[in-house]
């Protein structure tokens, strides 16, 4: 009898899929799905942004870069996390993505961390307004985009704070640009009149990689950090920071 009970208890976790949950915590909509390794899809979604998560089974979490996607019938679709609708360069796959997920009974998520199978029999009724809702952040940023093009700038008097912080090598120096403006634009960034070559790190917000490769022009919000590397460049005498503003010179002894 006990032997009888342990088999149908063995068919019915086999017959048991991951299912999608959604959520919505102070604006923001979350879909989430645990698979029975107890490894977790997350995508996130709000007015602002939309952002994806991948967890592990021990808990190990890739906020940034999940990758690739791939359908029961092996079409891959290759993918970078929209963290911020500044740093998508191709909404339309984004789009894509949504499409397929809202449909799909079994997708692969790959990542640094590892590869993840969900097999989910809810994703039609779950993830109906799962496009809607994960691509309002891209008409939202337009809006607000136009409306700062609009307005008349008014050039502060100091719109950032430097901060040159450590040397990673003798001959390379790292400073921060600190946003202290709402509507500000790095459009370029010139030290020591040139001499010295410039890489722009990865952009962290609340602990997390908002943007990992920046470019030029590079919007940020108030209070956002940048950090620029020069290399070559033992010494920072001045840094030129082009904005939208105009010019801004900062001399250090």
């Amino acid at each position: 009898m006990k032997k009888s009970i342990s088999i149908i208890l063995f068919f019915c976790s086999v017959l048991i899929a991951d299912v999608w949950q959604s959520s919505n915590i102070q604006g923001t909509n979350i879909f989430s799905i645990k698979n029975e390794k107890n490894q977790v899809f997350e995508i996130s979604c709000n007015k602002k942004q939309s952002s994806v998560l991948l967890k592990d089974s021990i808990g190990k979490i890739n906020p940034t870069n999940v990758y690739a996607i791939m359908s029961i019938d092996n079409v891959r679709r290759t993918f970078a996390s929209p963290l911020n609708v500044k740093n998508i360069d191709d909404i339309s796959n984004w789009n894509e993505i949504l499409k397929y997920l809202q449909t799909a009974d079994r997708f692969y998520v790959a990542s640094s961390i590892g590869g993840f199978y969900f097999e989910p029999t809810n994703s039609t009724s779950e993830l109906n307004n799962l496009l809607t809702i994960c691509t309002q952040f891209i008409s939202n940023s337009k809006n607000n985009s136009s409306k700062k093009n609009n307005l008349p700038l008014i050039k502060p008097e100091n719109p950032m704070e430097i901060y040159v912080k450590t040397s990673k090598t003798p001959k390379n120096a790292l400073f921060e640009i600190n946003s202290l403006d709402a509507n500000l634009t790095i459009n370029n960034v010139i030290v020591n009149g040139g001499n010295c070559e410039t890489d722009l790190m990865p952009i962290i917000r609340k602990n997390r990689i908002i943007n990992k490769v920046p470019k030029y022009p590079l919007e940020l919000d108030k209070f956002d950090s940048l950090e620029v590397m020069a290399w070559e460049c033992k010494r920072i005498l001045e840094i030129q920071i082009e904005t939208n503003y105009g010019s801004y010179f900062y001399t250090l002894n």
